[in-house]
């Protein structure tokens, strides 16, 4: 997307390129979680993230030392509480204070909200993960805010584009899904459910119900192509599961998708 280039552009001016790269493929991954609704994934990017801006923090604020990518960070919440502790007169205060705390509330949900745990108290995932995706937004507005180098009307149409208000390709009520972005095909419909579903497998039932096409018989046909195509398995027990052929066709177009469903809703 061409606003996360111009991001990438300007925080490589100031940042080590490995750091961007690692931040800004975590943040792809969120907001693409999001928007297929997939929401363990995308709380599970939310440490990633954490981890890198961690490191960029770090670069800021040690004259540019940073714990290289690969070695494990012990303690992270205490260490992003740390910053807290640098001087306030030297300090940016976003680093001080404000990101570091905005990264804490992503990692104390990613590791203490039931992300890969079971449990019998309700589901909070769905609301976690639009908080993740907010923060997440906010503190790529506040790099950008502090490092970019394109005019200041460009940087705060870049800024307004981050935080925009987004909707998620795949909308759940109860036990059904619909995708909300009816143009697309019922084979298109089919991918995207199943890569919001992933990696569980989904029953043709559900499928049926939630794609709703007027002819199942030729439904079928769909999902049988599809199996042959590779792009799902497709068993014997009427069963569906997305294949990695398949998640690629749909991550390859979502952005395209995505534009044209907010465009839809102006």
């Amino acid at each position: 997307m061409k606003m996360l280039q111009n991001v990438s552009n300007d925080l490589k001016s100031k940042l080590p390129s490995e750091l961007v790269d690692a931040l800004l493929a975590a943040y792809e991954e969120i907001k693409q979680n999001f928007f297929l609704g997939k929401h363990e994934p995308l709380e599970l990017n939310g440490g990633k993230f954490c981890e890198a801006c961690f490191r960029i923090i770090q670069h800021e604020t040690s004259g540019g030392n940073f714990t290289q990518l690969g070695v494990p960070v012990s303690d992270m919440i205490g260490k992003l509480r740390d910053f807290e502790k640098l001087p306030l007169n030297s300090t940016n205060e976003s680093y001080r204070i404000h990101i570091p705390r905005v990264l804490i509330s992503i990692y104390n949900i990613r590791n203490k909200r039931g992300v890969c745990h079971l449990g019998g108290d309700v589901n909070p995932n769905t609301v976690d993960a639009s908080l993740i995706g907010s923060c997440a937004d906010w503190v790529m507005a506040e790099l950008f805010r502090i490092h970019y180098q394109t005019s200041l009307g460009d940087a705060q149409n870049v800024v307004n584009s981050i935080v925009q208000r987004r909707i998620s390709l795949v909308y759940e009520i109860e036990d059904a899904k619909r995708v909300l972005l009816p143009s697309l095909s019922h084979r298109e419909q089919t991918l995207v459910l199943l890569a919001s579903a992933y990696p569980e497998k989904v029953a043709e039932s559900n499928l049926v119900t939630w794609v709703e096409p007027a002819n199942k018989s030729r439904y079928r046909n769909i999902l049988r192509t599809l199996h042959t195509d590779r792009l799902i398995e497709y068993d014997k027990n009427e069963f569906c599961l997305i294949l990695p052929t398949g998640l690629n066709y749909v991550e390859a177009r979502y952005s395209e998708w995505i534009t044209n469903l907010n465009n839809k809703e102006k």
